[in-house]
């Protein structure tokens, strides 16, 4: 829900993610009406993780998926001093 109507570069927040794969993920789903890649994001507190996209065009909307396959490391606790 919080991707709808959002292009790739407004959800992807990472200076690790991989622009160029992006952009192909996204030409081939314009010219195909499939298509899949694997990117890298950052959750927003900042943790690091994988996600696989699965894109498809139904009609006139073009609908992607992402799964986490590589899930952000678990948040540091707190310490106190």
């Amino acid at each position: 829900s919080e991707a709808l109507g959002k292009r790739p570069a407004d959800l992807l927040q990472c200076e690790t993610t991989e622009f160029d794969v992006a952009a192909e993920f996204t030409k081939t789903l314009l010219a195909t009406g499939r298509s899949e890649a694997i990117l890298t994001n950052r959750t927003k507190d900042g943790r690091v993780f994988k996600h696989r996209l699965v894109g498809e065009r139904l009609g006139n909307l073009l609908i992607a998926e992402g799964t986490v396959i590589v899930p952000p490391a678990p948040r540091k606790a707190a310490t106190r001093k």
